[in-house]
């Protein structure tokens, strides 16, 4: 799947994790089939490729040409680093096919004869969780045990602290590399529990992204296999999961919904998507919210925003006539309506407060969660960690800014016990 178009590695971690869910959660038996594909180079007979592409409809040119490829191809072996003859071969192209000496078969719930398919596949059987793509499949999506894995080799990376005496350079690259790129994988789409990082804001922005993309790919696979699974709350996101952690990743990333919805409005194009009384498009706030009077008295709560427009003006059904209290308020709601300019033929879309384009950005929501540290947030360490200097000087530069250069006055603070001054003073004869 990460090799096809419009579609990323993640997607079939995800979809993989949700499946498995599923079908434990509803109590059927399954097997899980993990097929390791190797490639065919010698195993394709080219008469029963011609065969296929003839059944399959295609010409006789194209198929003369791909016959001619295939059979003037010839090859040369290194015979101590020296090619020799060249020679022709009679079939075999670049195909796939499975490996089951590698492969395995995992039971979901109580699988019967088990065994026997086992042997006639002639497949090991496993046991989930397993790992899927570097990741854990079949697992409980926060649990501490799926971290396990990355915490050993983040120890083992960061054990040669112990035994070499690094550079503070080096230590920065080996923290770079370690502390950030390793995990940052898992967080991307797996819950990191508490017991294994204090600050979660950056495993918080990483999950916020797949909100947006779900918004943003209502046609990608993953999307699709979300929204069949759990329903759709309105336009933009899924129902509310509310069954225990189990396999499943997306609750734990569907719960960050409420923060993603309050920094977002809804910019509307075509208004086939846009809610006309739910969604914040015209304002920082829905006119659910702002005129809930009005709101309870719309005969079609759930229209769109291009259901209620035309280009003689709002299209709006009440359920009866409005009192006499009641006209400012309607009043004030038109008004507002007037801000509209119209649709176009665009399609609705989530706009991203946090960044001046309206696109979601890890980096910006990240920088919002962290925003309490004002003196994070005010000085420039941008300024010194990307400026063209020897890195030496970048290090300690950051040291400085830091208070943390090991000088005399900071010995002392930390109780370190210091050899006593010796002064020198040059006296005139």
């Amino acid at each position: 799947m990460a090799f096809i178009k419009n579609r990323q590695i993640m997607d079939a971690i995800l979809i993989a994790n949700e499946v498995v869910d599923s079908r434990i959660s509803q109590g059927k038996a399954g097997i899980l089939c993990k097929l390791d594909i190797e490639k065919a180079y010698d195993h394709v007979n080219w008469e029963y490729l011609l065969k296929i592409l003839t059944c399959m409809g295609f010409g006789r040119k194209w198929i003369k040409r791909v016959r001619f490829c295939i059979s003037t191809v010839k090859f040369s072996v290194l015979i101590n680093g020296a090619p020799e003859i060249f020679f022709p071969v009679q079939r075999g192209v670049s195909g796939l096919h499975i490996n089951w000496r590698k492969s395995m078969l995992f039971p979901i719930n109580e699988v019967t004869n088990i065994e026997e398919l086992s042997r006639i596949l002639r497949g090991e059987v496993g046991a989930l969780p397993t790992s899927y793509l570097g990741m854990p499949l079949g697992a409980k999506s926060n649990s501490m045990n799926i971290w396990s894995s990355v915490m050993e080799k983040c120890e083992k990376k960061l054990s040669r602290w112990k035994s070499h005496y690094l550079s503070l350079g080096g230590r920065v690259t080996l923290i770079n590399s370690v502390l950030d790129a390793l995990p940052t994988y898992m967080m991307s789409i797996f819950l990191v529990p508490d017991g294994i990082i204090q600050r979660l804001d950056k495993s918080k922005a990483l999950r916020l992204k797949w909100l947006w993309r779900y918004s943003q790919e209502p046609q990608a696979y993953w999307s699709k296999v979300i929204k069949i699974k759990y329903g759709e709350e309105d336009r933009w996101m899924t129902k509310e999961v509310n069954t225990p952690y189990g396999v499943s990743v997306w609750r734990s990333i569907r719960v960050l919904w409420p923060f993603m919805k309050k920094h977002t409005n809804v910019k509307v194009g075509n208004g086939h998507k846009s809610s006309f009384w739910k969604d914040n498009w015209l304002r920082s706030d829905s006119l659910k919210h702002l005129f809930p009077d009005l709101a309870v008295m719309a005969v079609q709560p759930e229209v769109s925003v291009s259901d209620t427009w035309t280009q003689q003006g709002w299209n709006i059904h009440f359920r009866r006539n409005f009192n006499d209290w009641e006209i400012d308020s309607v009043i004030e709601f038109f008004r507002m309506l007037e801000e509209f300019k119209g649709t176009s033929e665009e399609k609705d879309r989530l706009w991203w407060k946090l960044d001046s384009k309206g696109s979601f950005k890890v980096n910006s929501a990240y920088k919002f969660l962290n925003q309490g540290n004002l003196q994070r947030q005010h000085w420039p360490w941008k300024h010194i960690w990307k400026i063209k200097i020897p890195f030496k000087v970048v290090c300690f530069t950051w040291l400085l800014a830091r208070e943390a250069v090991l000088t005399q006055e900071n010995l002392k603070k930390r109780k370190f016990s210091l050899c006593s001054r010796l002064v020198f003073q040059m006296f005139p004869l």
